[in-house]
């Protein structure tokens, strides 16, 4: 006997976004006939079961499909801020894993690469976070959730020695004021390719050292003081050796949980760090999509920031941090 649904599990790309409630009970084939058409390939209808119910699942694995109602349902006004925050992240990363832009190439195992330091590191953020929601939204794994956070944190480190480094900034003054002088370290800058090349050496630099060399960073103090509490929390968990730190139930009941807000602040500070100091990762297409079609660019386009860029900073940044992220950036923001 076929079941019938009066509710449904919305996912997206497998997590658990919202319980959509239906005017009434539907057969699956009735529930097919309201899902968008000419694109099964970006969803997923299933039925799951277990020893307690049955349920069915539409997994949406782009976020467009969002906005088309299902049995005249707007799925954007159904879904919680949690939900939204989740999505606006997780396109936040594939916008900038998708990078056109090259800081570098890498010569390793006889194949030359060109890399954008921003879409390696994002690429690696970018499936980890998929996992890390998974388990934190659909089973509260703290335990995992832990050691893929711990992971993000550090993956921004090693972004933030990639761009800075080798810098050290300095403060000249003079008759027409303070102007603000960066020196670059090719020695460490050429170590960074080198580890790249040869894939056996240890990276080996200060996130402390960092920070002082580039007193510009400190105007986010605040992030990376809260930051570092984030991180406090899983390596406390991960690397104490107590009897009770290491067992997995300990871990699992404690009261220091990751919370979506945690995971989407450290994401948003790997964000900030790409605008202050690696803004072409930021800017929109119309520049080479001019370029592209034989025509004149107008003029400074090479500086406008991409759509999801300028909606990101206007909904996640309050205004003191959005006119750092200003001050901070040669690119146009609004």
């Amino acid at each position: 006997m076929l079941n019938n649904f009066d509710e449904i599990n919305l996912l997206y790309n497998g997590i658990f976004l919202n319980k959509i409630k239906l005017d009434k009970s539907y057969t699956i084939h009735e529930i097919e006939d309201n899902l968008p058409k000419g694109i099964i390939k970006n969803y997923n209808l299933s039925i799951v079961s277990n020893n307690y119910n049955t349920t069915l699942e539409y997994d949406i694995l782009h976020s467009y499909l969002l906005n088309y109602t299902f049995f005249n349902i707007d799925l954007n006004s159904v879904m919680k801020e949690p939900s939204k925050q989740i999505i606006k992240y997780i396109e936040i990363l594939e916008f900038i894993s998708d990078s056109n832009f090259s800081d570098s190439i890498v010569k390793t195992k006889n194949r030359k690469f060109f890399i954008s330091y921003a879409s390696i590191i994002a690429q690696r953020n970018l499936e980890i976070i998929k996992i890390l929601f998974k388990e934190l939204v659909n089973n509260d794994n703290q335990l995992v959730v832990k050691f893929l956070l711990r992971d993000i944190i550090e993956n921004i480190k090693l972004y933030l020695y990639f761009i800075r480094g080798a810098v050290k900034e300095e403060e000249i003054k003079n008759n027409q004021g303070t102007l603000k002088k960066e020196i670059i370290s090719k020695e460490i800058q050429d170590k960074i390719l080198q580890v790249l090349s040869t894939e056996n050496t240890d990276w080996d630099f200060n996130i402390k050292q960092i920070i002082d060399d580039n007193p510009s960073l400190k105007l986010w103090n605040d992030d990376l003081k809260r930051i570092q509490e984030i991180n406090y929390n899983c390596n406390s968990i991960i690397h104490k050796l107590g009897l009770t730190k290491l067992l997995p139930v300990t871990i699992m009941n404690s009261k220091d949980k990751i919370s979506i807000s945690d995971v989407c602040f450290c994401i948003r500070f790997f964000i900030t760090l790409i605008i202050c100091y690696d803004g072409k990762e930021i800017s929109s297409s119309d520049y080479v999509d001019y370029l592209d079609m034989d025509m004149e660019p107008p003029e400074n386009s090479q500086y406008w920031v991409a759509p999801i860029i300028q909606n990101f900073i206007d909904s996640e940044y309050i205004l003191k941090e959005k006119n750092i992220l200003k001050e901070m950036s040669y690119m146009d923001i609004h």
